[in-house]
């Protein structure tokens, strides 16, 4: 009876200390969890970044384009002003010399 009395004593023991184990590797487990958790909530956090990020890109490629085909426009309104009043320079100038030859 002492004989079995020591080895289920020492059984206890060799459980307890495998018990023991295995808590240490669930509360390692459970962090291991909580990390990989984080790391998920962050890479949720870039993602929906970078989506907005996109997005933004998008709207400043439209704008871009836009305010280009504006500038084309104003360049070609510049252009259109610049030959009305070349022409007008031409027609000042020949009604400057009609008025000379007039007076001589």
């Amino acid at each position: 009876v002492e004989a079995q009395l020591q080895v289920a004593q020492l059984r206890t023991g060799q459980l307890t200390e495998e018990i023991k184990t295995y808590h240490v590797e669930l509360h390692s487990t459970k962090a291991d969890v909580a990390k990989y958790q984080q790391l998920a909530s962050t890479r949720a956090i870039e993602m929906e970044t970078s989506s907005e990020l996109q997005a933004n890109l998008i709207k400043l490629q439209k704008s871009s384009e836009k305010l280009q085909d504006e500038l084309a426009t104003e360049m070609k309104l510049a252009t259109s002003h610049k030959a009305l009043v070349g022409t007008l320079e031409m027609e000042v100038e020949t009604e400057k010399q009609g008025r000379a030859s007039a007076q001589d």
